[in-house]
């Protein structure tokens, strides 16, 4: 029911918000993300909007994940912290893949939707 937007960096300044556009593009600010960061990835699978990895002066692990009433939880870590990494979603998986820790990482972590 959402398109939602979060992270990013401004100067030194790291940021938590996520900014939720309904599909009348009514705006809406749910609850921060749990880490701020920035070079994070997103995805959607199921009822979830889920959003990992990323920088914060360092490597992240954090994945935070938003339901579609856009209530906040935050699931098991990635596997491996790192930024600049992908994401995608294929059937009821959501697949966050590579990026950097120091160098090019090649780990895929995967979360499953059940519902």
């Amino acid at each position: 029911n959402y398109a939602l937007f979060g992270g990013g960096v401004s100067g030194l300044d790291f940021s938590a918000v996520v900014d939720a556009y309904s599909s009348s593009l009514v705006k809406s600010t749910p609850a921060a993300m749990s880490v701020a960061r920035s070079l994070l990835a997103a995805t959607a699978v199921g009822d979830y909007a889920l959003f990992g990895g990323g920088y914060i002066g360092a490597q992240s692990d954090t994945v935070d994940a938003y339901d579609k009433s856009l209530v906040r939880s935050t699931p098991t870590a990635l596997s491996k912290a790192r930024d600049e990494l992908a994401a995608t979603t294929v059937g009821n998986y959501a697949l966050f893949g590579g990026g950097y820790a120091n160098n090019a990482v090649s780990t895929v972590d995967a979360y499953v939707n059940n519902s």
